[in-house]
């Protein structure tokens, strides 16, 4: 192609290009601006949404708690609503904060004003109303202030700033239209010079085709020294260029099977060694009562045979083999790892019966177990033998770490019932020493144990255990001593 010619369609490419560089500039500009100012309304208008949905909420979660005391006389369902007045306090004061125009500061003044006026009068109730008064004015308190008063204003203040956003996303609306007209001209434009382009382009391409086998035959060089020799073609074209690649990617392909064979043998190497160390912790464990059975048939048989053997001896005799079975059905527990069979499950009922369990004996140790339960079932779907082996693991965990008496402190907490989400949380709580190592995790690790006659395993299985529900299991040291267990499971696992 002759130079003149490459000129005469250069010129032209080039004011067709300065041309859409300018309108697409002014565009960009504009769209950016428009878009910018839509977004910023939106989020101010999501953001008080939200504040005034939580403002609102928190409002009917008082009513609730302050109902719930004038129908069950809970006190504790007044100290949570104690709690929640100050909270709605920092809400109506963000929110504030938010919503900055005329009319809405109007409206959540007065909202503020007649909490206000609730909050003290709440306040006065608790400090200086007797007990046999406080359901009756608190009843009026929610009836003339929160009903009436506070929910229908934070109702209607939520829904104004609803329509407000909804105003907004229509004004965004537009400009989405303004944007794809602006960019249907700027396609059309684009096609126009396109057209005047093709020629320039298809000088360039040959070029770039040339350029390209630099690089191919350097990669192909460097693939050679890994998987062997990889034939590149040398024409100048697509097709040599393509061919090449396709045999580039067999040879890809290959190395990549061969790192998956790697990886596969990589991770059976872990499982033996997974399988070794848990042969070495069961050798270890059954090489002590087998040692002790050992000296005894090895003294009866010194001394006559088995008839040297004495009821003591016979006792020991059982005591050793029934510790064997425990810690073979240990091991095979951890090993073989039953399926959950799910169903209803009342914490507070597998809380409950494990506390009557083991009741006795810490008895006997001077420990004293407490719970500190709901008064209303707290159900979720789970395998309730599992959840006990669990509970009772950690309380009898709980026991061991108390030989010279002590506290023992169980706690069910539930999220609000107002949430779709949230977990159920069970802490186990003792008086003990607390933990040693330095990383508490290391508890959960198999055949870590801090007992001289533990196994290792106890922890490891409950915490697979709830796993397998979908929930967690952490270990820490409490403040004041003593260690902390905490489980958390899903509402309905």
């Amino acid at each position: 192609m002759s130079s003149p010619l490459v000129l005469r369609i250069t010129a032209p490419l080039v004011g067709v290009s300065l041309l859409l560089l300018g309108l697409g500039a002014f565009t960009a500009w504009y769209v950016h601006v428009m878009q910018q100012q839509a977004t910023e309304l939106l989020s101010q208008g999501i953001a008080i949404v939200e504040a005034s949905h939580n403002v609102e909420n928190q409002l009917r979660d008082l009513r609730t708690r302050l109902n719930k005391f004038v129908i069950s006389g809970n006190y504790e369902h007044l100290q949570t609503a104690d709690q929640l007045t100050a909270i709605i306090e920092q809400s109506l004061t963000a929110t504030e904060c938010l919503d900055l125009t005329p009319t809405s500061q109007a409206t959540l003044l007065e909202i503020h004003r007649t909490y206000t006026l609730f909050a003290d009068e709440f306040h006065q109730t608790l400090e200086k109303s007797p007990a046999s008064e406080r359901p009756r004015v608190i009843l009026r308190l929610v009836d003339d202030l929160i009903t009436r008063e506070l929910i229908a204003r934070a109702a209607s203040y939520r829904e104004s700033q609803e329509q407000r956003v909804a105003e907004a996303s229509q004004r965004s609306q537009m400009i989405a239209d303004r944007v794809s007209l602006t960019l249907l001209m700027l396609v059309t434009c684009g096609a126009i010079g396109g057209l005047i382009a093709g020629v320039g382009v298809a000088k360039s391409v040959q070029r770039s085709i040339v350029e390209l086998n630099i690089p191919v035959h350097a990669a192909a060089g460097a693939l050679n020294e890994v998987v062997g020799p990889v034939s590149v073609s040398t024409r100048g074209s697509i097709e040599g260029i393509r061919g090449s690649l396709d045999e580039m990617a067999r040879q890809v392909a290959t190395t990549v099977e061969r790192l998956q064979d790697s990886q596969r043998e990589s991770l059976r190497s872990e499982q033996l060694a997974a399988i070794g160390q848990l042969a070495a912790g069961l050798a270890h464990e059954i090489r002590n009562p087998l040692t002790a059975m050992k000296t005894i048939v090895q003294l009866a048989r010194n001394q006559g045979g088995a008839a040297a053997l004495n009821d003591k001896d016979v006792e020991i005799l059982d005591e050793e083999i029934t510790r064997l079975n425990d810690h073979v059905q240990i091991f095979l527990d951890y090993a073989r790892p039953p399926n959950p069979r799910r169903q209803q499950v009342n914490l507070c009922d597998v809380i409950q019966r494990t506390v009557q369990l083991t009741t006795r004996r810490a008895e006997q140790q001077g420990i004293t177990i407490r719970t500190s339960l709901p008064d209303h079932p707290v159900v979720t779907t789970a395998d309730p033998d599992l959840l006990q082996q669990v509970v009772l693991n950690l309380v009898l965990n709980a026991i061991d770490a108390q030989p010279g008496g002590g506290d023992i402190e169980l706690k069910l907490m539930e999220p609000p019932a107002e949430t779709e989400t949230g977990k159920i949380q069970i802490e186990f709580l003792d008086a003990g020493p607390g933990f040693r190592t330095e990383s508490p995790e290391h508890l959960f690790d198999p055949f870590f144990s801090t007992k001289e006659s533990g196994t290792g395993l106890g922890l490891a299985i409950s915490r697979r255990i709830i796993e397998q529900h979908g929930g967690t299991i952490t270990a820490s040291n409490r403040p004041t001593g003593g260690a902390r267990f905490t489980i958390e499971i899903p509402r309905d696992s």
